[in-house]
């Protein structure tokens, strides 16, 4: 969990600033200079093709997932060639209306470790611009892209080309949502280059891409161990308070009978799968209070399904028999009452039977009130209680 504040300084500390590897001068990565590698393409009027990290098979790197024949259906094609083939006339873009969370989905690589970092990343716009450089567009295009990580106590700066792996005309890898927006995918091919290969982000815990994208110092709570007593308490303070100062936090859930595939459980959560925490809160409900804590998944679906998701709504029918117990007898007691001194006194039936009538509808009315207003109450719709974490 790196710790951060609102800007980059804490961060900076171990770099004097201005020199090699600080955040306003990082290193260059495979001595690839991203502003002369531009300016050169941009004046050829070619396009940039990184040799250090070609679009071929070894940059790919043996993905699990991917049989022999996939492997060679791999096409790579930069956005404007992929989104023709996707038959998408909208012009490709590098960010659009800022970076979000919501931007994206995994792909068919498990990196789900990477991209919960990442959607933890987006909520702080100092460090998000400091990994992702926003002055980047498809405007004055020369093929080139570069992103900035933390690496061996020093800010490197990654230079890659926009050619990006493809099957059946779709990403392979991480998508974008919006269909036309790329930096999400660019990143992940930086950050891919970073490793070594895109094979080579399989499998990892999110902590590590914390601290490239932070250089902060980080923190693990593993909490299937046995606890000592407290230990809830202390856990969900640490929440409140990283939360509070904007600190990256993220979680996993623990692999299912040792395995380490994705499958699906059934609240919604998914086994051996990395999520991203994006707050914490403490409610009140029906007189006792209730911790939550709301995750995002980076395959951009498969939500939790238990209490308190999207579309959930606690009845309080359930939760109110002493008040009907209430109504019912004071109900009771005033019909009695006033059908005996009716019946024997004024000798009106009609009358007495249009007071009945009005009496249920009063009492119902009542009733009616009393229930939604415990329901409205309690109407907390975008929250995910989550217990166990394996990281």
């Amino acid at each position: 969990m790196p710790v951060f504040n609102e800007n980059t300084a804490f961060i900076n500390l171990c770099c004097q600033e201005g020199s090699e590897g600080s955040a306003f001068n990082p290193a260059k990565y495979n001595n690839q200079d991203y502003t002369q590698l531009k300016n050169y393409y941009m004046e050829k009027g070619r396009l940039f093709v990184d040799s250090s990290f070609p679009p071929n098979s070894c940059t790919l790197g043996d993905i699990p997932y991917l049989n022999n024949w996939e492997e060679d259906n791999v096409v790579w094609l930069r956005p404007a060639d992929l989104m023709k083939r996707q038959n998408n006339s909208d012009e490709p873009t590098f960010c659009m209306d800022g970076a979000s969370r919501f931007d994206f989905g995994q792909g068919g690589i498990s990196n789900c470790w990477f991209l919960a970092a990442l959607s933890s990343l987006t909520f702080s716009r100092d460090l998000m611009v400091q990994v992702v450089p926003m002055n980047q567009s498809f405007v004055d295009y020369a093929g080139i892209f570069h992103f900035r990580f933390w690496r061996f106590g020093k800010w490197v700066d990654v230079v890659i080309d926009d050619f990006l792996p493809t099957m059946n005309n779709e990403l392979l890898s991480v998508f974008s949502k919006g269909r036309n927006e790329f930096w999400v995918p660019l990143l992940e091919k930086a950050y891919a280059k970073l490793c070594g290969s895109y094979a080579d982000m399989n499998f990892g815990i999110p902590l590590d891409a914390c601290k490239d994208f932070t250089g902060g110092v980080s923190m693990s709570y593993q909490l299937k161990q046995v606890h000592s007593e407290g230990h809830d308490e202390e856990l969900w303070l640490t929440l409140t308070r990283a939360t509070q100062c904007l600190s990256m936090i993220c979680c996993g859930t623990a692999p299912k009978g040792g395995s380490y595939e994705n499958t699906v459980s059934h609240n919604g959560l998914v086994a051996a799968h990395a999520y991203s925490v994006t707050a914490v809160s403490e409610v009140e409900c029906l007189g006792s209070k209730v911790r939550l804590v709301r995750l995002l998944n980076p395959w951009g679906g498969q939500e939790w399904n238990g209490k308190w998701n999207d579309k959930y709504v606690i009845s309080s029918y359930n939760h109110v028999p002493q008040c009907i117990f209430i109504y019912m007898c004071i109900y009771i007691y005033i019909y009695i009452y006033i059908y005996i001194y009716i019946y024997i006194y004024i000798h009106i039936l009609v009358q007495c039977l249009f007071l009945c009538v009005f009496l249920v509808i009063v009492g119902w009315v009542c009733l009616s009130a009393h229930c939604y207003y415990y329901t409205a109450k309690v109407q907390w719709h975008f929250y995910l209680c989550v217990v166990e974490s394996k990281y």
